[in-house]
């Protein structure tokens, strides 16, 4: 973008690309994610009382963690594909201002979820 190889009526099409492999790439880690957090809850041995009482316990830590990983990573997925694509619009440099506004977009909103 700053180097001049994306105009503007490519925009959305270079947008969508970002979505769709934001979309692969959050499912994947949050599948991991929610995988391995559901097994370690379900085997962790101080969950056992949990267990008992709750045996649906682990499976819904496994989707807490799906959901927080998926919801944060596409959050970022827009973010950091829309952000140069503003400061462009706006007449700012992309490289400038999209490092910082996307790291400090997404501590705010990351930890939300």
């Amino acid at each position: 973008l700053g180097t001049g190889h994306i105009d503007s009526s490519h925009y959305v099409s270079n947008i969508k690309k970002e979505i769709k492999s934001g979309l692969l790439a959050a499912t994947v880690a949050a599948t991991v994610m929610s995988l391995i957090g559901g097994t370690w809850s379900y085997l962790d041995k101080d969950n056992r009382d949990i267990i008992k009482t709750d045996p649906e316990h682990p499976f819904v830590f496994g989707g807490v963690l799906f959901m927080g990983t998926w919801i944060s990573m596409m959050i970022s997925t827009v973010n950091g594909a829309g952000t140069p694509i503003l400061a462009q619009l706006l007449k700012l440099d992309p490289a400038k201002i999209a490092g910082p506004l996307e790291t400090a977009f997404q501590d705010v909103v990351g930890q939300s979820f």
